[in-house]
């Protein structure tokens, strides 16, 4: 149970980390359920570029927990 807390706190604490757009558009597609379509209508993007950003956000936030995840690893 603490595990999966800690593991919750480090999420959103990468999250906060991301650029403005990528934590915007990660929040929008995964918080409130909104599609790549739905999610580029509202922000004037193409559904294409929303997904690209959707991934690159997601490649981020692995890198970022990845980091940690090795760091407590070596402690």
């Amino acid at each position: 149970r603490l595990e999966h807390r800690e593991r919750t706190e480090a999420l959103m604490i990468a999250i906060r980390e991301l650029s403005e757009r990528y934590r915007t558009i990660l929040m929008m597609r995964y918080r409130d359920g909104l599609s790549c379509r739905d999610i580029g209508r509202e922000l004037g993007l193409s559904a294409n570029s929303v997904s690209i950003i959707l991934h690159r956000s997601k490649m981020k936030l692995r890198e970022v927990l990845g980091e940690e995840t090795s760091q407590e690893e070596s402690a």
